[in-house]
């Protein structure tokens, strides 16, 4: 056992004071990043009357499967979920084919207004999709593309394309031939 020698710590003591405090601070911000998480699932089990009672006991008492039995059995949900799949398989394929079309005119052809694409790409990239939603809705409107797979296909798009462009633009760099 280590003994404090005057006003001094020893190196053992320093190491356990500092480990112990490393593992103080890692379960405090594992507590508070789960703690919302645990608070959906427990409110997923337990009902929305209860949730809205604001009853602790309430909540913790009723903790039941029906709540999912009725998301899944008594709406639409695989209908749903169709469309989710749908939805990201598109704009995977979409992004895909756009940003190596994008990426290699980019970078390979010449073009007039080719080096205001570069800045714009970038603005694209650091603008939040909340953003366009607005915008996006009312353009869409006239053309009946809001409440359509392609409306979520193209609005789920927007983002991956300028980075994705921005990304491709390295892979169609012309390549080195000599080092020297």
């Amino acid at each position: 056992m280590t003994q404090i020698v005057g006003n001094y710590i020893t190196y053992g003591q320093a190491a356990r004071i500092k480990s112990v405090s490393y593992q103080v601070v890692v379960w405090a911000t594992l507590l508070v990043l789960m703690a919302p998480i645990a608070w959906v699932i427990i409110g997923s089990l337990s009902g929305l009357d209860a949730l809205l009672a604001g009853d602790l006991a309430r909540i913790f008492g009723s903790l039941t499967l029906q709540p999912m039995r009725d998301v899944f059995f008594a709406s639409n949900f695989l209908t749903y979920y169709k469309n989710s799949l749908v939805v990201a398989a598109g704009v995977v394929v979409f992004t895909v084919v756009a940003s190596t079309l994008a990426g290699y005119g980019l970078t390979r052809v010449q073009f007039r207004g080719k080096k205001w694409l570069m800045p714009a790409f970038v603005v694209r990239a650091l603008v939040t999709p909340a953003l366009l939603a607005i915008r996006l809705c009312s353009s869409w409107g006239a053309p009946r593309v809001v409440n359509s797979l392609v409306g979520m296909i193209l609005s789920g798009a927007t983002v991956p394309i300028s980075v994705g462009s921005l990304s491709l633009r390295m892979v169609f760099r012309p390549a080195r031939t000599s080092f020297w």
